[in-house]
């Protein structure tokens, strides 16, 4: 019988682990003549916070709002990390509304994240 733990990382985390499991899921090459403790290149970092922003749009259609909770703090997370502030903002105000602290309508969930994405693609395009 088979475990289907293949991607848990262990503490101590080894980089290299990481990358590796980063690109199975996410489907990156990996980085190049990249030394271990090297941060993330760029291309990985938008990937995290692209998927982040996917699954948030798989879980507004299905109203599942833990799960819209749980991806909009990711990628708000992950955005203050980055220093991406309007990222982070834009996630912010996600999260509030799954939270139930702002009143966002579906149209403005809608504009809110295209402004996301456009906020995603000036700062790492």
């Amino acid at each position: 019988m088979t475990s289907h733990l293949d991607d848990v990382l262990h503490n101590p985390l080894r980089p290299e682990q990481l990358y590796a499991t980063l690109a199975r899921w996410l489907d990156l090459p990996p980085p190049a003549d990249q030394a271990p403790d090297e941060p993330l290149p760029p291309r990985w970092r938008r990937a995290c916070i692209d998927a982040d922003v996917q699954e948030y749009e798989r879980a507004l259609a299905r109203q599942d709002t833990a799960n819209m909770l749980h991806f909009s703090h990711r990628a708000k997370g992950a955005a203050l990390v980055l220093h991406a502030d309007q990222v982070a903002e834009l996630a912010d105000r996600l999260e509030l509304a799954a939270r139930g602290y702002a009143s966002l309508q579906p149209d403005d969930i809608q504009r809110t994240l295209a402004a996301l994405k456009v906020a995603i693609a000036r700062h790492f395009d």
